[in-house]
């Protein structure tokens, strides 16, 4: 967290003292994979981050399977986008991580059964040609930035912009 902070007061200008109401300053855009260990620990600092800068930083995870070495990233990736397709983006992202050491196909059943997802719609979406182009764009955003790990942050305030990799 001290890094993220040194950087956002540094690169930024921003602080955390609490300032007014206002359109985000900076935009953090985060390359992870749900099968990572590391995007996973990420997770408390970005909340923090959020938490300690409000509406001055919107953070967009943005999927980055790497499925080299974590063959369940990109199916997970897959229903993450297809809980967002039923308005349940944040609850599957939350569950694909806290369930990580059990994802699979029948993981991610479960897990759509237990939001309440229309099954149907989310079985059909998981092997659509829309959900493959909403992660193709993900990764081919994240190959524009260099990605070639997870987590991997790209902090933007229109002017500058800063790579880290967590």
């Amino acid at each position: 967290m001290k890094i993220f902070n040194l950087v956002l007061f540094l690169a930024f200008g921003l602080s955390t003292q609490a300032h007014a109401q206002s359109a985000a300053k900076v935009k953090i855009l985060e390359f992870g994979d749900f099968q990572c260990p590391y995007t996973e620990r990420a997770i408390a600092i970005v909340n923090q981050i959020t938490t300690t800068y409000g509406v001055e930083v919107e953070v967009d995870f943005k999927n980055f399977p790497l499925v080299t070495i974590h063959p369940n990233a990109k199916p997970a990736a897959l229903a993450s986008i297809c809980a967002q397709a039923q308005d349940q983006y944040q609850a599957m992202f939350n569950l694909l991580f806290a369930n990580q050491a059990n994802l699979g196909q029948a993981e991610y059943d479960t897990l759509a059964q237990s939001l309440n997802l229309n099954m149907p719609e989310f079985d059909a979406c998981l092997t659509s040609a829309d959900a493959e182009q909403t992660l193709d764009a993900d990764i081919a955003l994240g190959n524009t930035y260099g990605v070639n790990a997870t987590p991997t942050f790209i902090l933007s305030n229109g002017v500058k912009t800063v790579k880290m990799i967590g």
